[in-house]
């Protein structure tokens, strides 16, 4: 959180300047929660929009990461993944 506004994926000013963090870890086929950590004060609907958009970016970084390795994979072995 940057004054009043939550933000997603800080850089290290915003973080140092920031009001709250809260960093998470998800697993992604699960979407269970693996590690959370809320450093600073979040009102609770500051920390269910934290949520939410960290939900949203997990499963958006995911879908980035298979696709990704799919297509390393094509160009070193050829076909389809």
């Amino acid at each position: 959180k940057i004054g009043d506004t939550v933000v997603l994926d800080l850089d290290k000013a915003e973080d140092n300047d920031g009001q709250a963090d809260l960093p998470m870890g998800i697993l992604p086929t699960t979407g269970e929660i693996a590690f959370l950590q809320m450093d600073g004060d979040l009102s609770v609907e500051e920390y269910n929009t934290c949520m939410e958009y960290n939900m949203k970016a997990a499963k958006e970084i995911h879908e980035l990461m298979v696709d990704a390795l799919k297509r390393r994979y094509v160009e070193k072995n050829g076909g389809e993944a």
